[in-house]
């Protein structure tokens, strides 16, 4: 039994080098992108950079507003 990758590769030898880069370009386009994030060692320098009080102040904005249940939304 040939397998799916063994068949690919005995196609893609018979292509030109640029038929071939075109078939790297369309398998590379349907890998999903992955996301470019930042490193945690860069945001590291913000921690501690928001005081106490303003963190307790965006918690309770974020349990009066956000935890609540509205019956009529749905």
């Amino acid at each position: 039994m040939v397998t799916i990758e063994r068949q690919i590769l005995d196609h893609l030898r018979q292509l030109t080098r640029g038929q071939q880069q075109q078939v790297l370009d369309y398998v590379r386009s349907l890998s999903p992108a992955r996301p470019q994030g930042t490193p945690g060692s860069v945001l590291k320098q913000f921690v501690g950079a928001i005081s106490t009080d303003d963190l307790d102040l965006m918690e309770a904005a974020i349990e009066t507003d956000l935890e609540q249940i509205d019956p009529d939304a749905w």
